[in-house]
């Protein structure tokens, strides 16, 4: 029999693979810089490089902004399993376009299911997972995306950029497989009034013992007696009295703090390059440490660099020889 812990990091592991395919994608701009080659021969300019390592942010905000009305009305499961189509035709896009407005496109259809699965990840693991487990399951996301990074920084020493791309498409499938395979969250179940659903659901992922199934139980209660209440106050308020109580609610400091502590530490995650660094690292330790290579592509510093140790071998020939001689 499986137990319930195996159940529930069965269900986080969707949450893991959609983000180590997120960190893949902003990995991959390091890969596509070095080697990408237009249909004419030429290659990125700077304005190019910037616009394919910072537009996720245009389309991210979007999905931000779109992912509470998709999670309330599909659900936490179907809005999860939508975020992996633009991934997956970001990675084909990738796989067999040529052209640069292409990338543009592809990176903004990524953006966009980064901004709704960056949204929701913490809510599906809070409403999947035991308490007790939850603090662990929740550092797996930030993990997963570092992993992904590494996957195709490492994939990009020995594929190009295209086989990569190819390769990364599997990540969106696979966390298809898995969110296919999972059940809805229980919460949203019982917020649907569907609690003989929400129940078998809940018991399924953390077990059939007592304490499950009182707090199951509390949760269905509770939802019914707000959603009484809820009636009553929609009966009797107007629009002026509902704009008054979302004013006095937001004028509580158990409400502003918090949200004020999130919005700094949003703000500091963003401007630290959180989101820069995989794609433009590589090349700013190398113009550092080699401030001759400024302007040129790694594809070119690599060839250079090839080009002196062929001459550095072919010196130490001469030098054999002559020394022979």
């Amino acid at each position: 029999m499986v137990s319930p812990f195996l159940k529930q990091c069965f269900v986080v592991l969707g949450v893991a693979l959609s983000m180590a395919c997120h960190g893949a994608a902003y990995g991959h701009t390091v890969t596509l810089i070095a080697q990408y080659r237009g249909p004419r021969g030429q290659r990125m300019s700077n304005t190019d490089i910037s616009w394919m390592g910072s537009v996720f942010s245009m389309t991210k905000i979007l999905g931000t902004l779109t992912c509470p009305a998709l999670m309330f009305y599909l659900g936490r499961r179907r809005t999860h399993l939508l975020t992996t189509l633009p991934a997956f035709v970001h990675w084909n896009l990738f796989t067999f376009a040529s052209s640069l407005p292409v990338f543009i496109i592809a990176r903004l259809l990524q953006g966009y299911a980064i901004g709704i699965h960056a949204t929701m990840n913490s809510m599906l693991i809070a409403e999947y997972t035991d308490p007790k487990y939850r603090a662990s399951f929740a550092a797996v996301t930030t993990i997963s995306m570092g992993l992904g990074i590494i996957w195709v920084h490492f994939s990009g020493t020995f594929l190009d950029w295209r086989m990569t791309a190819a390769v990364c498409s599997l990540l969106p499938v696979s966390t298809a497989v898995v969110t296919w395979l999972s059940p809805e969250t229980p919460s949203w179940l019982v917020s649907k009034e569907r609690y003989e659903e929400a129940r078998k659901v809940f018991l399924w992922l953390r077990g059939d013992g007592d304490g499950e199934r009182k707090e199951i139980e509390d949760l269905v209660a509770d939802h019914k007696k707000n959603r009484k209440s809820d009636e009553d106050k929609g009966k009797k308020g107007s629009l002026i009295e509902n704009i008054k109580r979302i004013k006095q609610a937001a004028s509580v400091k158990e409400f502003y703090q918090p949200l004020a502590i999130c919005l700094s530490f949003c703000l500091i995650y963003e401007f630290g390059g959180v989101h820069y660094m995989p794609a433009y690292v590589c090349l700013s330790v190398v113009y550092v440490l080699l401030p001759e290579t400024k302007d040129r592509t790694l594809l070119d510093i690599e060839k250079e660099f090839k080009g002196r140790r062929k001459m550095e071998e072919i010196a130490d020939v001469e030098m054999k020889l002559m020394s022979s001689t």
